[in-house]
């Protein structure tokens, strides 16, 4: 047998460990889409969209548009907004069925406060416009995004540590309880 002739195989990874490989590189992307849509979904969006514009109309402010929960992106029927001016008058609109409203405000410019909310089937939510200003033009779009307050985002999660901590507490406040 001639040893210069006969070379050693080359190294061939099994067919279970490239399946292996191409699932896991799969499992990955597939992974990254989704949290990303779900980190979309999770309420970082903006609370409203104010877009300018002009119409050919008498004296007054024309404002309109749609009001959804941030969270769901779910039309919020029904929804009241209050716009409050820095003079103290208040001017109300409620949404329609399709989460749609219009109002015209006296006057070529508005300044103060919008708050908006909604509390109907289950789809409760609220926001508060600080410091806003209408009087670029004479119409303008403005879609709310209310932040839902079903959610509680002050939960604090009890850790072991802490739980052990908060019985220890409780049994000496007990005692001194007792003593007295």
């Amino acid at each position: 047998m001639d040893l210069r002739h006969h070379r050693p195989p080359k190294r061939v990874r099994p067919r279970a460990v490239n399946l292996l490989l191409i699932l896991i590189v799969l499992m990955g992307t597939m992974t990254g889409c989704l949290t990303n849509n779900k980190y979309r979904r999770q309420g970082y969006c903006n609370g409203y969209e104010l877009r300018n514009y002009s119409i050919k109309q008498g004296s007054g402010m024309h404002i309109h548009g749609r009001v959804r929960i941030c969270d769901t992106r779910k039309i919020a029927s029904f929804a009241k907004i209050r716009f409050v001016s820095d003079s103290g008058a208040i001017y109300e609109a409620i949404a329609n069925k399709k989460g749609y409203y219009e109002i015209n405000l006296p006057g070529w410019y508005f300044v103060g406060k919008i708050v908006a909310s909604n509390h109907s089937r289950g789809h409760s939510g609220r926001i508060t416009i600080e410091d806003i200003f209408f009087g670029h033009t004479n119409a303008c779009e403005l879609n709310i995004n209310l932040y839902n307050t079903n959610n509680f985002y002050n939960e604090v999660e009890l850790l072991k540590n802490d739980i052990i901590w908060i019985r220890e507490n409780s049994k000496k406040k007990k005692t001194e309880d007792k003593s007295k």
